[in-house]
């Protein structure tokens, strides 16, 4: 059984600027507790069973789908669980469902097609898999030279997606973990790959993400779409001089698309960075992050481990200065 309990309210002064700024009004702290633990010997796990290594909206239903890195092997299969709650309150009950495959994945991302399709971002090969939802049976897995760049197969192992969404019109969006690593070369790039993938054309095009602090080993925890080209991403890691670090980034894809063999290919726009200390959020390990239109609220929650609480934190935006500003994006550039 799941329990909810919020912590704390805390009101955030409003960030304003130009259009492409977004106003924080307030965030909302939601504690819970899993109810998947290793406590049942008559199966083995691997990783630890929490919840909040990804996070989504299904639609149908009206649902938070919670995504779990924890594994559990039954009878020669792998069974990956994740939690479906219709309200985040007090009280709120979560179903669990098992998603049963042969092979073995480390899913880090979530996130579901304008179809409502199930689609999971693989940390380890990587891959991106697309999965019949609510029966969860396989339909098609992207992987290096079948969706993916080829050289995607260099990638070294646990360096893969992290990052998933999906926006309205079916472009699947993920994220690397950080830094290319491939296990031949011996070079690091100093930003993060970003691949969009067009189902109907069946292409690809990769952006390249640049970190705040482009010298340390920055991972982007999560990413969400917010209308068709705007997202917002959670990037954190380490920095010698800062310490650690976290922020909550819109971001924008180019319209413009460069040659993906290029360094110089397809620079994702930031248009703004708030950092977690701002926003009353402590930094631990933000990895999951939806966005929910109807509230104009962005949900984000830390992948937990054993000693740590699971936290779910409710970021709203201004509404009205969201669509008065995107009205006055269109009257200024037609789009």
């Amino acid at each position: 059984m799941w329990v909810w309990v919020p912590i704390a309210l805390t009101l955030i002064v409003a960030v304003t600027g130009c259009e492409s700024r977004h106003t924080i009004v307030a965030v909302e702290t939601v504690e819970f507790k899993s109810s998947l633990a290793k406590r049942k010997k008559k199966h083995h796990w691997i990783d630890y069973p929490s919840f909040g290594s990804g996070m989504a909206y299904e639609q149908r239903e009206k649902q938070i789908v919670l995504l779990s890195d924890g594994v559990r092997v039954k009878k020669n299969s792998f069974r990956y669980p994740i939690g479906l709650l219709s309200e985040v309150r007090v009280g709120a009950k979560i179903k669990t469902r098992w998603i049963t495959l042969q092979d073995k994945y480390d899913f880090e991302g979530i996130a579901f097609d304008p179809d409502g399709n199930l689609w999971l971002a693989d940390e380890y090969r990587p891959s991106l898999l697309q999965l019949s939802y609510p029966e969860l049976k396989k339909i098609r897995m992207l992987k290096p030279n079948a969706g993916l760049p080829a050289y995607y197969k260099n990638i070294q192992p646990g360096r893969g997606f992290e990052g998933l969404t999906v926006t309205n019109a079916g472009v699947v969006v993920a994220v690397l973990q950080s830094a290319l690593r491939l296990s031949n070369v011996t070079s690091l790039e100093h930003f993060i790959r970003v691949i969009a993938f067009e189902p109907v054309q069946d292409r690809f095009t990769e952006y390249r993400y640049d970190p705040e602090y482009p010298a340390a080993d920055t991972k982007i925890g999560a990413i969400t779409h917010i209308s068709e080209n705007q997202f917002a991403a959670l990037e954190h890691g380490y920095e010698s001089g800062a310490g650690a670090f976290a922020f909550l980034c819109f971001i924008s894809l180019p319209e413009q698309k460069r040659d993906s063999a290029s360094q110089d290919i397809n620079r994702v726009i930031k248009d703004q960075c708030i950092s977690f200390g701002s926003l009353g959020i402590p930094i631990e390990k933000p990895e999951g992050l939806v966005y929910l239109e109807e509230d104009h609220m962005l949900m984000l929650t830390n992948d937990a481990d054993e000693k740590k609480k699971n936290l779910i934190y409710k970021v709203f935006l201004n509404r009205d200065l969201y669509h008065y500003s995107n009205r006055l994006k269109k009257l200024v550039t037609g789009r």
